[in-house]
């Protein structure tokens, strides 16, 4: 093998590598794993971002459908990003052949009826409410604010959310609904902040459990 072939060779798994990265081959979600939890009855969907219910409350309604729903967190590479819509867009065909091809639609009204009921509550209950409860701190379910735990944006510094990261804590605090902003879709300006309603809980009192 002359050295021109072997150059030409090295380019070329180079490129190759490059090509499954960008396309998350090498992380948790994508084609294959999509493949592979397909055939090993696991399908799940793997959700972006904040959520304004739970994966847990989702999943009452998706177990019915055959999949589970999973948080991702707010941080998320392009590579992972791309892997993700690959991965998702896979269970979405296993889910169609499954449920219909109107399902979802049928899913998606479901969610949105689970996600009205919790609007209500919040509603209802006074913008001054005192809550403590326990949960993980992950660095990734970051937000500009701070972290999103139990439906709740705590919002931490951070610094502070480096040295809360993987530990299983107590978290206390008065909390403040924050209403979304309604857009207005014919005057094509971008509006900051979030179009749902949030419930923040400023300066908590965080304890580590272990």
């Amino acid at each position: 093998m002359n050295r021109k072939t072997i150059i030409f060779s090295g380019i070329i798994l180079i490129l190759i590598g490059i090509g499954l990265w960008h396309f998350g081959m090498f992380n948790r979600y994508n084609y294959l794993t999509a493949k592979s939890d397909i055939a090993n009855n696991s399908p799940q969907k793997i959700l972006v971002g904040e959520l304004l219910i739970s994966p847990i409350e989702m999943n009452k309604v998706s177990r019915n459908y055959g999949f589970k729903n999973v948080g991702f967190g707010c941080i998320v590479s392009g590579n992972e990003l791309n892997g993700i819509e690959i991965y998702n867009a896979e269970i979405d065909k296993h889910l169609t052949d499954k449920n219909g091809t109107d399902w979802k639609i049928n899913y998606q009204k479901e969610i949105d009826s689970l996600t009205e009921l919790k609007q209500l509550e919040w509603s209802t209950k006074s913008d001054s409410d005192f809550v403590t409860f326990l949960s993980i701190i992950e660095l990734k379910n970051a937000t500009k604010d701070g972290v999103y735990l139990n439906g709740y944006v705590v919002n931490l510094q951070y610094d502070e959310l480096l040295k809360y990261d993987n530990k299983k804590v107590k978290v206390s605090g008065k909390v403040s609904v924050v209403k979304g902003i309604e857009k207005d879709k014919n005057d094509g300006l971008i509006s900051q902040g979030r179009e749902i309603e949030t419930k923040h809980i400023e300066n908590p009192k965080i304890e580590i459990i272990e």
